[in-house]
C-alpha cells in the first residue's frame, strides 16, 4: 500500500533526494521572486549600505575630532604637571640648602 507523502514527511523526502544527487526542477512558488522584485530588493540594500557608509565615516570624523582633543588636553595636562614637578624639586631643592646653610650656622655657633 503505497502513501501520498506530503507535508514535512515530504520536505524530508526531498531534502534526501537532494542529498543524493537527485534532479529535480525547481517550482515556482508564490513566494518565488521575480527579477524586478530582486532588482528592487538589491537597489534597496546598495542604498542602504551607502547610507551606512556615510554615516561611518561621519562617526569616524566625530571620534577622530574627539580623540585629537583628548590627545591634546592629555599633552597639555603633562606638560602643566612637568612644570609643576620641576618646580616643586627646585624649592624643595632650595629649602634643603636653607636648611643645611642654618645647621651650619647652629654647629659653627656651638662651637
Amino acid at each position: 500500500m503505497v502513501k501520498n507523502i506530503t507535508g514535512p514527511s515530504r520536505r524530508r523526502r526531498t531534502e534526501i533526494d537532494a542529498v543524493r544527487g537527485v534532479v529535480r526542477c525547481v517550482d515556482v512558488t508564490d513566494r518565488s521572486t521575480t527579477p524586478d522584485e530582486w532588482e528592487d530588493f538589491s537597489n534597496r540594500n546598495i542604498n542602504e549600505t551607502e547610507k551606512q557608509c556615510q554615516n561611518s565615516a561621519a562617526l569616524r570624523v566625530i571620534v577622530d575630532g574627539v580623540l585629537q582633543s583628548t590627545c591634546n588636553d592629555m599633552r597639555r595636562q603633562k606638560h602643566q604637571t612637568d612644570v609643576a614637578v620641576a618646580r616643586r624639586i627646585a624649592e624643595t631643592r632650595d629649602a634643603k640648602e636653607k636648611l643645611e646653610a642654618h645647621l651650619a650656622k647652629v654647629r659653627q655657633s656651638r662651637s
